[in-house]
């Protein structure tokens, strides 16, 4: 047999016990468990990625389908309006609109997310799964995702925020007042700004295992956060690259995007429209965010086991039987839904008979006994 790469499925050699009239099935295969260097957990990546592209595709274009629906309202909204101007103006009720369509796409992103990692959590260790499985069971934690994903954001903003918006405030001082409040309300928008960045993408990492906690572990918001904490330890600056490849990954969508960017401008200088530009636009958006959204989730994920193996050493604990996958659990993990495999049947040894004693030969029963002495 010949010896299988670090990246490639093992299987544990091992086949099923045959049953009477049935074909022999083998056990189930994974990715090796050990620690993993950044080339290793990249080059994984996009292995696991492209030996099951249609599932993780299919999967993050929930994400894309609920932004394409958004931004076709908003695109069939400035259509009407703008052919129509004696169109009653919509108002406060267009801000509804947006807002509860962003409220949707941020729902269908959770879902999404949380579908990818518990799809790349079954594929790791061996386990089919489709779609609509995945779907089925981010489904029922879209709430919690969604709570998690707003943590994120807030937790990955408010320094910025801080900074930025008092500088901002002082130059609005100094431009009323003069004197030396502008420039220190603008020098503060600059600090923030830069500093917020840097304070921006710390925060983010450090929060960035959330999601595999809650959905593989079956943890709250609260406890899936404080464990991203703890996992991250060690690995902020391998999960900061995989961050920058999602960056340029996103930057050759928008290259793309480019000339018909060009020619939206120009047509908006003329007072039109460019409906066909602007369809392909949102064409190519929808495409490239299902082709790339699912590399930093799968990344993540392949970062949480990895991280797993280092410190819990999950790997050893998966040899012993993949029962027990998740180590905190706070309620039944889902993952286990899926891993846990039909319980083997119990054989029962057979009962040995206990031979009664032979009576003693000559001697008579005792009175009250039924039974001879032995």
């Amino acid at each position: 047999m010949a010896p299988e790469g670090w990246d490639a499925p093992v299987s544990s050699g091992v086949e099923a016990p045959v049953a009477a009239g049935y074909a022999p099935a083998p056990m189930p295969s994974g990715y090796e468990l050990r620690p993993l260097s950044l080339g290793e957990v990249l080059d994984r990546t996009f292995t696991v990625y492209r030996s099951r592209f249609w599932l993780f595709a299919g999967i993050a274009s929930i994400t894309g389908a609920a932004s394409l629906v958004l931004n076709l309202g908003q695109m069939l909204y400035a259509h009407f309006e703008y052919h129509q101007p004696t169109l009653p103006p919509l108002g406060g009720a267009y801000w509804v609109f947006v807002l509860s369509t962003l409220l949707v796409v941020g729902a269908a992103f959770g879902v999404s997310e949380a579908a990818t990692v518990y799809a790349l959590s079954e594929v790791y260790l061996g386990h089919a799964i489709s779609i609509a499985e995945s779907v089925k069971v981010a489904g029922r934690l879209w709430l919690r995702i969604l709570g998690i994903v707003i943590w994120q954001y807030c937790a990955a903003l408010w320094p910025m925020m801080v900074m930025f918006i008092p500088g901002a405030v002082l130059l609005g001082v100094g431009a009323a007042v003069g004197g030396g409040f502008r420039f220190l309300g603008g020098a503060l928008m600059v600090v923030g700004f830069i500093g917020g960045i840097v304070a921006m993408v710390i925060l983010f990492i450090r929060n960035s295992l959330a999601v595999p906690a809650a959905v593989i572990e079956g943890l709250p918001v609260r406890p899936s956060m404080r464990r991203s904490k703890v996992l991250v330890d060690g690995t902020k600056g391998r999960i900061f690259v995989l961050f920058v490849l999602t960056i340029a990954l996103y930057t050759v969508v928008g290259v793309l995007q480019a000339p018909l960017a060009v020619v939206l401008f120009q047509a908006l200088k003329k007072g039109q429209e460019a409906m066909v530009a602007q369809m392909l636009s949102l064409l190519i958006n929808f495409v490239g965010h299902a082709v790339v959204a699912p590399i930093p989730v799968i990344g993540l994920c392949i970062f949480y086991f990895d991280q797993r193996v280092r410190k819990e050493a999950l790997d050893l604990v998966m040899m012993m039987g993949d029962e027990v996958v998740a180590t905190p659990v706070v309620e039944a993990p889902v993952f286990a839904q899926g891993v846990v495999e039909e319980p083997a049947p119990v054989v029962e040894e057979p009962v040995q008979a206990v031979e009664e004693p032979a009576a003693v030969v000559g001697e008579e029963p005792g009175p009250g006994h039924d039974e001879p002495l032995g």
